[in-house]
């Protein structure tokens, strides 16, 4: 497998998202974010129910703000949940999304939302297995606030749902995330 971020769908997103700052204005503003929190999800090839033993979640993007209300985003994710039910009854079973997304956030005062695409892979690990899945075509739609705490930062607490395809050799299926975390946006 290589690297993650390496393929041609991560180039192709790279290129557009320069192009859109190169084409943007030179009043659009850059933005650069880290969030941090914890996921619970569903992985359809456990048969288990939504699992709620909650893992870390983190994400980086940068968004470039066309206006005040409108701006684009990319960036780069790792989500990831336990699972105890079905499947995973008496294991110690890890599941892990990782990936990119891309899409438009709105924002209204201190409301914001996003909805996007993503392409993820799903990995599973336990002791007696380790699994990646083929990358993904998915969505997410996200919303919080967006809270000022001082020239150029603010914190964007927000809820997270992502869903994509989450196929390998032996059968298809797909994850459901849900994330709650809180992210530090610095202006560029």
């Amino acid at each position: 497998m290589r690297p993650y971020g390496s393929g041609p769908l991560a180039t192709v997103g790279l290129t557009l998202l320069l192009a859109a700052g190169w084409a943007a204005p030179s009043s659009a503003q850059w933005t650069a974010e880290l969030r941090v929190g914890s996921a619970i999800g569903n992985y359809t090839a456990t048969e288990a129910g939504l699992d709620i033993v909650p893992s870390l979640s983190v994400a980086a993007a940068v968004e470039l703000a066309f206006t005040d209300l409108v701006s684009g985003y990319a960036g780069i994710n790792r989500s990831a949940f336990g699972c105890n039910q079905a499947f995973c009854a008496g294991r110690d079973v890890s599941i892990s999304s990782r990936g990119l997304t891309a899409g438009v956030r709105l924002a209204q005062g201190t409301v914001w939302g996003r909805a996007g695409l993503a392409v993820q892979a799903l990995r599973v690990e336990s002791d007696a297995l380790a699994e990646t899945t083929d990358p993904g075509i998915g969505w997410e739609v996200a919303a919080g606030v967006d809270i000022p705490v001082g020239r150029g930062f603010r914190v964007r607490p927000g809820l997270t749902f992502l869903r994509h395809s989450a196929s390998t050799a032996d059968a298809d299926g797909h994850a459901a995330l849900l994330v709650l975390d809180v992210g530090v946006a610095m202006r560029l």
